[in-house]
């Protein structure tokens, strides 16, 4: 959220999409999968597109300092996400019965606990909000729909294909991250983030590609 406030909303989306390079590589010292050669082609090509995205993007608006902030910031997101994956896959893979929705509950709990410190002493600093209507439909639509729905599904999901395989799904996340920036923000869909967006989706499925080999043999 922090990140979205310094950079485009399509070059985040962009850089989201390393999520299933990092579940991978994470996937080794966490669940025990080799890391090739090949794995390690596909994250620097992933990592030459976030460069392409950062060092060239067409929202030339926003102080490239300040996009640098941001993109950090999603990138860290993403290598956060990528942890959380093969976290719950572990905790599927427990004999105990764990479910989809007693982990999103924990995950849930855990944040709040958090969380709500730092609520309080924005609330302390800055005084008690008074959100319009229409902001009050977003809290809702990312606290019931983008929270706690998506995560119930994509923690089924990670149960049912396994966290490499769920995790290709974030290759939506680009397109309609782009198309929503530029129908919604006004934002610019430049060539870089084209270039970019090929960079990245090479890389991955060049990991994913190779992890499903590996695993197969």
């Amino acid at each position: 959220m922090h990140g979205m406030r310094w950079t485009a909303a399509g070059d985040a989306s962009l850089i989201v999409s390393l999520n299933p390079v990092f579940t991978v590589l994470l996937a080794s010292p966490m669940l025990g999968q080799r890391i090739s050669s090949r794995m390690a082609l596909g994250l620097l090509v992933g990592i030459s597109g976030v460069s392409v995205v950062v060092g060239w993007s067409p929202n030339s608006g926003i102080p490239f300092d300040h996009r640098l902030i941001g993109d950090l910031m999603i990138l860290f997101a993403a290598l956060a996400w990528a942890t959380t994956n093969n976290l719950t896959k572990m905790l599927l893979s427990l004999q105990k019965g764990v479910s989809a929705l007693e982990i999103v509950v924990w995950y849930s709990l855990t944040g709040w606990f958090m969380l709500t410190p730092w609520m309080v002493v924005e609330i302390w600093t800055s005084g008690i909000p008074d959100p319009s209507l229409a902001e009050w439909g977003t809290v809702a639509y990312l606290g019931v729909i983008s929270t706690v729905i998506a995560y119930v599904l994509f923690a089924r999901g990670i149960e049912v294909i396994g966290p490499t395989a769920a995790s290709s799904y974030v290759f939506l996340v680009p397109v309609f991250g782009v198309i929503g920036g530029w129908y919604l923000l006004g934002e610019e869909v430049g060539a870089s983030l084209i270039v970019g967006f090929i960079l990245i989706v090479f890389g991955v499925r060049v990991v994913q590609r190779e992890s499903a080999r590996l695993q197969a043999n």
